[in-house]
């Protein structure tokens, strides 16, 4: 109960509540047999960690008062190059274990390789000077290829 008394909602936080009370019942309303669905829950939930990570990103760049563009686009280009590594490595006729050492082995390179994307945009930002907007906007159109 003290953690419930603790919670101070903002008129803006109210406000967000209630927008997303007033979508989520005309949804319901309108399209009863298409939104009120499993599946189409299970949907919103896979898309939303996504974007939930993309928010935590973005949140660490906001907390230093800055900037990034590039976020989506360094996601798009390690989730692209993940994938190439999974297709040329993993078959149908690869043995099991071999399959998980892929996978991991993917996963530690499409993870190194979005370290290597924000390193870039740390020297730029930090090292050269450069505004954060112009730095991530230049490398979002480099990432996105």
């Amino acid at each position: 109960m003290n953690a419930i008394k603790r919670i101070k909602l903002d008129q803006k936080t109210i406000q967000l509540i209630m927008i997303i009370i007033v979508l989520f019942v005309g949804m319901a309303i309108l399209q009863p047999e298409r939104f009120l669905r499993p599946a189409n829950f299970h949907s919103m939930l896979i898309q939303m960690t996504e974007l939930g990570l993309y928010s935590l990103c973005i949140g660490i760049c906001y907390f230093s008062r800055s900037i990034d563009i590039s976020i989506v686009s360094i996601g798009n280009l390690v989730g692209i190059l993940c994938g190439m590594l999974f297709r040329a490595r993993i078959t149908p006729e690869t043995p099991q274990s071999s399959v998980i050492a892929y996978i991991l082995i993917a996963v530690v390179i499409s993870l190194l390789i979005g370290a290597l994307c924000g390193l870039i945009n740390g020297t730029l930002v930090a090292g050269l000077g450069i505004f954060p907007i112009l730095a991530t906007l230049g490398t979002h159109s480099i990432f996105m290829g």
